[in-house]
């Protein structure tokens, strides 16, 4: 999408979605106190106060989420995935508001008008922007190409109409063009154009452009000549004065979002633990020794960020065998106690590692870590298996909620698993990270 517009859709998709929220607001509202303001002024202020805070929230959930940012890079899939994301994050979020409200009371049955109505009116709010608003109203930018080459081909074909693009046609003087043109360079409607994108390798084609953007005032974009057979977009930058196109966007190289995961982790890890602990020790203690007189917890060596050696620790959920560090747990397997099974199927016995989140050897979310031999198997056959290695491990991740659990013998497995990871590398965001954790407790199955 282009600068003159992305910021248009962005400001409306977001515009569209607070309207959404406000009307659910009031309508809840209304069909459950239907004469709130007058029959008692201050639970309406306290109300009011409510409708502020749920805004808010929604509005932070937008400004982050990066399916409202690039609307045209998502189908409408994922797009309706997104506002359901983001509508459980929120829920998740209020909850923890109510609780540290304590005395003050929320209707429930005001919840369950708001959250239903939200959830309707936000798609419905996707619907008219992606059918109406967007293709109709917000201004297009007259464009037309120029130059050479497969980039050319690959232009003409982004221009859709939710590109928001108007194509005034292609111009040449190359006899064996790609793609048939509208007419030579002095044809090009250059008064009526605002957008020029040039396919070239010569910089002499660049500098005559150039001079013709300040005295026509249209924006010249170059398309490079060579189009890289990848399926994931370059990151171009200037580094004096050179052009350096950057093969992967790695959000958690920058200091400062490892620094806000890491927060993030040692924060809700801590709080995980001193509000569990008391209780769910005694429970597995008792749970485990039923079945098996061995160790509380499990300790394995596994490779970490960097692959760096740490020590994993699990609440054992198999009985003591020799072949814990080199046979993978299957569906089925008997070495899996009752109690066992009962801890994996509700992820209970990951419990123990946010201890290795407090020691920096984990993350919350982030690629699970293998054994050893899988690492020494999979890094020679698996394209980007290694990739995963530069991020802390994590207890869950995005490949484990999409259903990729426990056996990784077979090969299909571990190339879907490893894309959900380099997937997650890629496109880190604290928002990604909340939603993984509430899909992991609320929404995932786990076999064996």
């Amino acid at each position: 999408m282009n600068d003159r517009r992305s910021g248009l859709v962005f400001g409306l998709r977001v515009i569209l979605e607070m309207l959404a929220v406000g009307l659910a607001f009031w309508a809840a509202l209304s069909i459950r106190y239907p004469e709130l303001q007058e029959e008692n002024p201050l639970y309406y202020d306290y109300y009011l106060q409510l409708a502020i805070f749920l805004h808010l929230v929604w509005l932070v959930l937008a400004l982050f989420s990066k399916r409202v940012r690039e609307t045209s890079k998502h189908n409408s899939s994922q797009q309706l995935t997104s506002i359901a994301q983001r509508w459980v994050i929120h829920l998740v979020l209020l909850a923890f508001f109510i609780v540290s409200l304590q005395s003050y009371y929320i209707s429930r049955l005001f919840l369950i008008y708001f959250y239903g109505l939200l959830l309707v009116l936000q798609i419905i709010a996707y619907i008219l922007f992606t059918n109406g608003l967007s293709r109709k109203w917000l201004p297009k930018t007259k464009v037309i190409l120029v130059g050479s080459g497969e980039a050319i081909a690959k232009a003409k074909a982004m221009m859709n109409p939710h590109s928001g693009y108007t194509y005034l046609g292609y111009y040449t003087n190359v006899e064996s063009a790609a793609v048939p043109p509208d007419g030579n360079i002095d044809d090009a409607p250059l008064h009526d154009v605002d957008e020029v994108m040039l396919a070239t390798d010569s910089a002499e084609d660049v500098a005559y452009w150039q001079t013709l953007t300040d005295k026509y005032t249209f924006a010249l974009t170059i398309l490079p000549v060579v189009q890289p057979k990848i399926n994931r977009e370059l990151q171009f930058h200037f580094n004096n004065g050179l052009l350096m196109g950057r093969l992967r966007k790695e959000p958690l190289r920058h200091w400062h979002n490892q620094w806000i995961k890491r927060v993030f982790d040692v924060a809700l890890s801590s709080l995980i633990l001193l509000l569990s602990a008391w209780w769910l020790l005694p429970l597995v203690w008792l749970g485990i020794r039923r079945y098996d007189r061995g160790s509380v917890f499990f300790k394995q060596s596994r490779p970490g960020k960097d692959e760096r050696s740490f020590t994993i620790y699990k609440f054992r959920s198999m009985r003591t065998n020799p072949d814990a560090d080199s046979r993978e747990a299957i569906e089925g397997d008997d070495r899996i106690t009752p109690f066992g099974r009962w801890m994996r199927k509700h992820h209970i016995d990951e419990w123990p590692q946010l201890w290795n989140v407090l020691r920096g050897d984990m993350s919350l979310v982030g690629p699970r870590p293998h054994l050893w031999m899988q690492n020494d198997k999979y890094r020679e056959v698996v394209r980007n298996f290694m990739l995963r290695q530069t991020l802390r491990p994590g207890i869950t991740g995005l490949a484990q909620v999409n259903g990729l659990h426990g056996d990784v013998s077979s090969n299909d497995t571990i190339h879907e698993r490893v894309r959900f990871d380099v997937r997650y590398v890629e496109n880190w965001t604290l928002a990604l990270d909340l939603s993984i954790l509430i899909r992991t407790v609320f929404f995932s199955k786990r076999s064996p």
